[in-house]
């Protein structure tokens, strides 16, 4: 984008690619751009004009996994997205504000978010896994599942920080000590992750044949594979039912003979480990530099946007960089709690709703709602992080529908929805972005 005067952001369905030309100072630009992946997928658009504040219109073809979708005549706006491009800067580096990435991870984040959104588990753990033992098999390193799981992070590379602390439950399943996940460990770790707690209440309730409380390994693998044909996330995934049943987590549940049971509080302590965990993974990650005890106002701003609508994104990382460092702290503790205030979701999207005039809710009836029924009363800074973001029009309400979709979606770790690969739910996800893109 060198030379474009104030050409700042570039979105072709969310993708930008490479080797698109300018003049210098030039206010329209030409020419044709591929952005490849490597073997999991690649995006290619042939730009037709783009034009300084103007709209353009493109041909696309995409192909991901194997499977190709067309979508030609498409119109969209150039976005107001991250990264920002310096306009004054007529040098071959243009220079990006230090608190945001450089294009480049914003096309690579962008075109993760929808292989952990659309794809399967295998997918997925393809996708992020990077180390090859001498098996020959790819494992997920702490920093991978920590990828695979949370969506991209907003901020420059400079500002990020590797997960360092090893969770316990990593070390549960780790049998070999090398503090690597498999791909068997990862899709039990998901599978945990995306089903309702409730939900393995009542299913460890009915595979307690003899009612004594424990099950068995192998009614366990039995509860196992259930819970993973019901789940939207894991359900597509009929393989490797071998791979999941000889995880390390059968043998610290179980011991090396397999003979042990485990009872419904030993799993439920598990459940919260990894939880927990993952929590931890996710502070650490958005922990401040200069107290790695406190995340900012602006990066709890950032854990919790990176959750909403991918139209959506720009306008709140806006409202999440205009936050300052004197607007607060969340210590670990705050953060846990927001989190497992998030476990009755469902429930306080009810009470909202009951509270809302308009659709809308002020903050006191959001604080009360969520403290009722969770019984976590938000700290006044939380409270204020949240409605500086989401309060698009600056009245004191937020839209109830949409900061309770990003929470929902937050709470679940976006493994709510299914992953059918099928033709006809790609042509229905395509037409709904189109829609969604030319509404904007």
């Amino acid at each position: 984008l060198t030379g474009a005067t104030k050409m700042q952001r570039i979105s072709v369905g969310r993708r930008v690619g490479s080797g698109l030309r300018c003049a210098p100072n030039a206010t329209r630009c030409t020419g044709a751009f591929t952005s490849p992946f490597g073997q999991h997928g690649r995006y290619a658009s042939t730009l037709v004009a783009v034009e300084h504040n103007a709209e353009y219109t493109h041909t696309n073809s995409w192909a991901m996994g194997g499977v190709a979708a067309a979508m030609a005549g498409a119109t969209l706006a150039v976005a107001s997205t991250v990264p920002t491009v310096n306009a004054e800067s007529t040098t071959a580096t243009n220079t990006v504000k230090q608190t945001e990435p450089e294009w480049k991870e914003v096309v690579r984040g962008n075109y993760n978010n929808r292989i952990r959104e659309w794809s399967t588990p295998e997918k997925v753990f393809n996708t992020f896994a990077s180390v090859k033992k001498s098996d020959g098999e790819y494992y997920m390193s702490l920093n991978d599942f920590c990828n695979a799981i949370l969506p991209f992070d907003y901020r420059s590379s400079s500002e990020q920080r590797p997960v360092t602390q090893v969770p316990d439950f990593i070390f549960l399943a780790d049998l070999d000590k090398d503090q690597l996940i498999s791909f068997g460990e990862y899709l039990f770790f998901v599978t945990l992750l995306g089903i309702p707690k409730q939900h393995f209440q009542a299913a460890f309730a009915m595979f307690d044949l003899d009612g004594s409380g424990k099950l068995s390994q192998g009614e366990f693998k039995n509860l196992m594979h259930v819970l993973r044909a019901s789940s939207p996330y894991t359900q597509k995934q009929r393989e490797h039912n071998s791979e999941v049943q000889n995880a390390g987590m059968f043998t610290y549940f179980f011991g090396e003979n397999g003979n042990a049971e485990i009872t419904y509080p030993q799993f439920t302590e598990f459940l919260h480990k990894l939880k927990d965990g993952l929590l931890a993974m996710e502070f650490e990650r958005y922990a401040s530099h200069e107290n790695p005890n406190v995340m900012t106002a602006r990066n709890f701003g950032m854990a919790v946007v990176s959750y909403a609508h991918p139209a959506d994104v720009p306008h709140f990382l806006d409202r999440v960089n205009s936050l300052t460092v004197n607007q607060g702290q969340i210590t670990f503790a705050e953060f846990k709690a927001f989190s497992h205030a998030l476990e009755k979701v469902e429930e306080i999207a009810l009470a909202i709703q009951l509270y809302a005039t308009g659709g809308s809710v002020n903050k006191p009836d959001f604080a009360r709602a969520v403290d009722v029924i969770s019984g976590v009363k938000l700290t006044q800074t939380q409270l204020d992080i949240i409605f500086h973001v989401f309060d698009r029009n600056g009245d004191g309400k937020l839209d109830a529908n949409e900061v309770m979709s990003v929470m929902k979606k937050r709470a679940n770790r976006g493994l709510s929805h299914h992953r059918d690969t099928g033709f006809n739910r790609r042509l229905v996800c395509a037409w709904e972005c189109l829609t969604r893109t030319t509404a904007d």
